[in-house]
């Protein structure tokens, strides 16, 4: 348990085990670090996974946390607040999906469509960090937005130590995270590439196209020219680029090359799997995140163990390095991973922030039951009725006011 360097992050303490190799069952290693306090001992393990890389994320611990529009706001430092981490007595695992980082391995398509489920590269490095002698054996996990969708890729497989998860802002219908609506969306571009303030994806030479690997040049050749007919594409200078020249854009290929929902999207959604999840599960969301919420609302509805739902207020994005949120984190995997009785199951169920009337609204399940016919909001599904909505005060609020101060609410 010894083979560890110690850094100090203001003034705190912390014991790093730098680049560890963590073993998939196809013989594939992931690299990781691994976070904790300085004395040695097991503890509970946060376990942190995505393809931006482990060292971008190392930066949490050295660069303050920014709001957009700074320059410095980065979107893909989200694994979490390390030293807030440490300092709970938790060790932070962070680690490089496959084909990604320091890692082994291929990333055929987004989220691993082509290859190897990341959920199942998940149950492997989970149940290696419960086995190690500084983990005490309870995993949780941690992370926003694609560190978020992989909590729940995850928790549907059912790895054994993996005893709850808290998920912000996470990604769970994979279609309308790029085609928001049908229309298409550029962040994932963003995200994938770095852009726009993204550092993107720790890219190496084993993540590929998806759709390259399925189709021979003379297929993929006729299917370019056919989506390039769209004039709506053949206007936009970088998807013609993208199109003719995918080297280096895998990613971002694919998604251009698939404009339609279907067996493309789907088949490792995670609301699509969400019903195999059964261990404690909290969502919390901003509004502002439409790309998000609706697919928030259904993976809700389909979990079947103990859950929560928080939708709080505006701004969408929160800081980078992500530090929001932690508050209701550790008082979730207090309770579950520790044993810690601090009564956040005696608090309802979901939590919802009115925009207009500035209200917090609870309830005991989503959407809210009432006594009368109510417009009711469930998942993409809108239906509007006679009745005022339970969900706003019935005057409309006098004058504009600024949302509450971004943080834990």
């Amino acid at each position: 348990m010894d083979d560890f360097q110690f850094l100090d992050a203001s003034g705190q303490s912390i014991a790093v085990r730098k680049d560890l190799r963590v073993p998939m069952r196809d013989g594939v290693e992931l690299a990781a670090d691994a976070y904790h306090g300085p004395e040695n001992k097991p503890r509970p393990a946060l376990v942190a996974l995505s393809p931006y890389g482990k060292e971008l994320q190392a930066l949490a611990l050295t660069t303050p946390p920014q709001r957009r529009p700074s320059p410095m706001w980065d979107g893909c430092i989200e694994a979490g607040d390390i030293a807030r981490i440490v300092k709970e007595d938790y060790v932070h695992v962070i680690g490089d999906l496959r084909g990604s980082g320091f890692s082994g391995g291929e990333h055929i398509g987004n989220y691993n469509a082509g290859g190897v489920s990341l959920g199942q590269d998940a149950y492997d490095f989970i149940e290696w960090v419960a086995a190690q002698p500084w983990c005490d054996g309870n995993v949780g996990m941690v992370g926003i937005s694609y560190f978020g969708s992989m909590q729940v890729l995850a928790a549907a497989e059912r790895p054994p130590h993996l005893k709850a998860i808290f998920v912000s802002g996470g990604h769970y219908d994979f279609y309308e995270t790029t085609y928001h609506g049908g229309i298409m969306w550029f962040m994932p571009r963003a995200a994938r590439e770095g852009r726009g303030g993204d550092s993107g994806w720790a890219f190496t030479d084993n993540v590929k196209s998806r759709m390259i690997e399925k189709h021979s040049p003379g297929e993929l050749k006729k299917l370019v020219a056919e989506r390039l007919e769209d004039p709506d594409i053949a206007a936009w200078p970088n998807l013609v680029h993208v199109l003719n020249y995918p080297k280096n854009h895998e990613a971002w290929f694919d998604i251009v090359m698939n404009e339609l929902d279907g067996e493309w999207y789907e088949e490792r959604n995670p609301i699509t799997l969400a019903p195999n999840i059964d261990i404690p599960v909290w969502l919390q969301l901003d509004q502002g995140r439409g790309w998000t919420l609706d697919g928030t609302i259904e993976l809700y509805n389909a979990l079947k163990g103990p859950k929560k739902l928080t939708i709080g207020p505006y701004p969408p994005m929160q800081s980078r390095p992500f530090i929001e949120e932690h508050d209701k984190m550790f008082r979730w995997y207090d309770y579950w991973i520790k044993g810690i009785d601090n009564g956040v199951m005696d608090e309802p169920p979901v939590s919802v922030f009115v925009e207009g009337s500035r209200e917090v609204v609870t309830a005991g399940q989503w959407p809210r039951r009432t006594s009368s016919t109510s417009p009711s909001i469930s998942g993409r599904a809108t239906s509007c009725r006679k009745s005022r909505s339970p969900w706003v005060r019935s005057t409309p609020p006098r004058r504009f006011l600024p949302s509450p101060a971004n943080g834990d609410r």
